[in-house]
């Protein structure tokens, strides 16, 4: 199945019951959270975070706005220097697969737009690409329509990667066969940059590490079905930046079925 493709926001329905997860053991930092998460406790979840600091759980306060390309800058050097650094297609994919940065919405300065644009500067200011490209090696894409003729679907990632037979760029997906499947990128309409995506959006994907950046200020999109989707996307590694109202807020919140909310939360993202 293909994140995407459901009609309904899965958030509202399925996540608010804990399927057992196999990408981490039910006894490690990450199992332990993401019970908390669920279980609405938001002291417990807090301890966790704290005693878990820097190995598996990384929680450090939200940087302000002025701050956070600095904060963003360590990031690119950890999790996305390595796509523009290797030749291999296939090795570019798998870093960009082991991490990723999820955001509650996709508007405002926390938002997935603000944070694909600043990483976007970063790269030009570090000479990673160049100020007014929009297609390059390493630009990591995101779906967001099905294309049954092409075989790609709502929530599909890939990159765009140099193509040693055309000498041209192409958009580089995995095949579920674990070979490569390569489109010139003009083939795909509907796509938008996912160095950040999302956590409606992550659903049914999984990575070693993730990034979860909330915002600090309270929003109905802000419930512990969210942040217990985000935390459970990562095998290894979570690292969040959130004041620690916000974490509170989050934690004691369970999404609501309203329409409203449900029409809220499936415009959000």
């Amino acid at each position: 199945s293909h994140p995407g493709d459901s009609r309904e926001p899965p958030i509202a329905d399925t996540i608010v019951t804990l399927r057992k997860s196999y990408r981490f053991s039910e006894n490690s930092a990450i199992g332990t959270l993401s019970r908390a998460i669920r279980d609405g406790q938001p002291a417990e979840a807090k301890r966790i975070l704290r005693s878990s600091n820097t190995d598996e759980c990384l929680w450090e306060n939200l940087p302000s706005q002025p701050a956070i390309k600095d904060y963003l800058r360590k990031i690119v050097q950890t999790y996305y220097l390595p796509l523009y650094q290797t030749g291999n297609p296939q090795d570019a994919l798998s870093y960009f697969d082991r991490f990723r940065i999820l955001c509650a919405s996709r508007q405002g300065p926390y938002g997935v737009e603000s944070i694909n644009r600043q990483i976007i500067s970063i790269l030009i200011s570090m000479g990673i690409i160049s100020s007014g490209e929009t297609h390059y090696k390493g630009l990591p894409l995101m779906i967001t329509g099905n294309d049954y003729g092409l075989n790609l679907y709502n929530g599909d990632t890939g990159l765009l990667f140099p193509d040693n037979e055309s000498r041209g760029l192409k958009a580089i997906f995995n095949a579920p066969d674990g070979t490569l499947k390569k489109y010139i990128p003009r083939q795909i309409s509907a796509w938008e940059t996912a160095y950040a995506m999302t956590v409606h959006k992550s659903q049914g994907s999984e990575f070693d590490h993730i990034l979860l950046i909330l915002p600090p200020i309270q929003n109905p999109v802000l419930t512990r079905e969210l942040l217990y989707t985000a935390v459970t996307r990562a095998r290894k590694k979570v690292i969040l930046w959130s004041t620690e109202p916000i974490l509170e807020h989050t934690i004691s919140s369970k999404t609501t079925r309203s329409s409203g909310l449900r029409k809220l939360l499936w415009g959000a993202c």
